[in-house]
């Protein structure tokens, strides 16, 4: 169950991250929407999708707060998915394209037993363990973990200054 949530988080992930604006696949108009709502969106984006890598790793590993969380992130999924394709949020002028919808519809598909298995497992009490979840953390010192926050942080700033200024087509 562990490997198939973990599989899940991942494509999940990497479906998401195929659709940043500007991209090969997200090129609809998004001047008319405010720079801050664009900046606040995207990083909530940004933190679903590089979230769902590092879920995934957690899950793998059993680790039961992982469970939890893969839930938020299957649930966030279903909502930024369902909000776009009935044309809540983000409206745009410009039509979906036909690949962003597929994708968007393959999103669903994956978060959809994504919610199903964290949910029957949050709400089961029998989370999966392992003799890993009494160690606090794989990671076996706090200058691995400075770096790895430090460059995932670096990185997500990349991404939402690139994803906003190409929804505001100025990149």
């Amino acid at each position: 169950m562990n490997r198939y949530l973990s599989v899940l988080l991942l494509l999940s992930g990497l479906a998401l991250s195929v659709l940043v604006p500007g991209g090969p696949i997200e090129n609809r108009d998004f001047t008319h929407i405010s720079p801050v709502v664009l900046a606040v969106f995207n990083s909530y984006l940004t933190a679903l999708g590089i979230g769902s890598f590092m879920l995934a790793y957690f899950c793998f590993q059993r680790q039961r707060w992982a469970y939890k969380a893969a839930l938020v992130a299957g649930i966030s999924y279903l909502w930024v998915y369902i909000v776009d394709l009935a044309g809540f949020f983000p409206t745009s002028p410009t039509p979906m394209p036909t690949a962003l919808e597929i994708i968007e519809i393959a999103g669903v598909l994956l978060a959809l037993p994504m919610v199903f298995i964290t949910a029957r497992l949050s709400l089961s009490g029998s989370l999966p363990s392992t003799e890993a979840q009494h160690n606090t953390s794989r990671i076996s010192s706090f200058p691995q973990v400075v770096l790895i926050g430090s460059l995932l942080l670096i990185i997500s700033i990349g991404i939402i200054l690139f994803a906003t200024l190409a929804a505001m087509g100025k990149a």
